[in-house]
């Protein structure tokens, strides 16, 4: 991982910021978007796609990091683990305690804190 960070990640990340100070140095008007305007015309709707997929993918990273540190919490006895199953599968089914129906739609009721309840 280090020797990929090192010799193509870092690399590239300082070609980029290299670009885009060459970008605004020759165009101070550039400033306003510097990373797309490096792009020529015809580059930008791919570039906008692939900016969209790396997001995604990024977004996708950060909630399976959350998930693993919540976990790996548990596991250590730094977090009570939540009974989520019944609750969930009640609330699906729209039968449970904290669910109620308002016109045919399905309402969550209050699930402040002191309704939470932990396993011990």
């Amino acid at each position: 991982m280090s020797v990929a960070w090192f010799y193509l990640a870092f690399p590239c990340l300082m070609l980029n910021y290299l670009g885009q100070s060459a970008l605004l140095l020759h165009d101070p008007a550039a400033a306003q978007n510097p990373f797309f305007l490096m792009a020529p015309d015809w580059a930008r709707l791919p570039l906008v796609i692939l900016a969209m997929a790396a997001t995604i993918i990024a977004s996708q990273a950060v909630i399976s990091g959350a998930f693993s540190v919540t976990q790996q919490a548990v596991h250590a006895d730094r977090l009570e683990p939540a009974r989520h199953g019944a609750v969930a599968r009640a609330a699906v089914r729209g039968d449970g305690p904290q669910c109620r129906k308002r016109g045919g739609v399905l309402q969550a009721a209050d699930q402040s804190p002191r309704h939470v309840e932990w396993r011990q």
